[in-house]
């Protein structure tokens, strides 16, 4: 990607370095400047989920299963939460 580069097109760069290929996510007014970079990066599959949790399970698992990593992404507030519920859960 030329040119100058904001916040998130730097976090795709390190996310495509450590071999991130698919975002899952709940679209939000938060991540409109992640999704916006994602839109103009062809490196990157954005996969909308209905809630964070299920952002959260849907990435651990093609990590789980290819010994990868996995992304998820969610809004502030009550999603934060919710994200942090599924991901913890994984921890178990």
């Amino acid at each position: 990607m030329a040119g100058k580069k904001n916040v998130c097109d730097v976090l795709l760069d390190n996310l495509h370095a450590a071999g991130a290929r698919q975002i899952f996510g709940v679209t939000g007014h938060a991540l409109n400047p992640l999704l916006e970079a994602i839109g103009r990066d062809d490196r990157f599959e954005w996969i909308a989920v209905g809630h964070e949790e299920n952002a959260a399970y849907a990435a651990y698992s093609p990590a789980a299963l290819s010994g990868g990593i996995g992304f998820c992404a969610g809004t502030f507030g009550p999603g934060a939460l919710h994200l942090t519920n599924g991901l913890c859960f994984q921890q178990s």
